[in-house]
């Protein structure tokens, strides 16, 4: 909230860093998942309150990418 005078003046953006299972759910990943979900509403509630002042709000979702963790935590890797 401190950035928001700073960004209305200069109509900047924010751009938030989700995951792609911020969309779908994975039963071995829950908390990852359900707070991937919340930073997609909150990135969608902020841009609604934005939107009127000029300031673009965004989120990124990449795609998984196997890395060893996965192997480690048992998860099921899939696109």
């Amino acid at each position: 909230m401190l950035a928001v005078p700073h960004l209305i003046e200069s109509k900047g953006s924010i751009i938030n860093v989700s995951s792609v299972l911020g969309k779908r759910g994975d039963a071995t990943l829950l908390s990852y998942t359900m707070s991937k979900g919340a930073l997609d509403q909150f990135t969608r509630s902020v841009a609604l309150d934005l939107a009127p002042k000029q300031v673009r709000v965004n989120s990124v979702n990449p795609g998984t990418i196997e890395t060893n963790i996965f192997s480690t935590i048992g998860a099921d890797v899939k696109e």
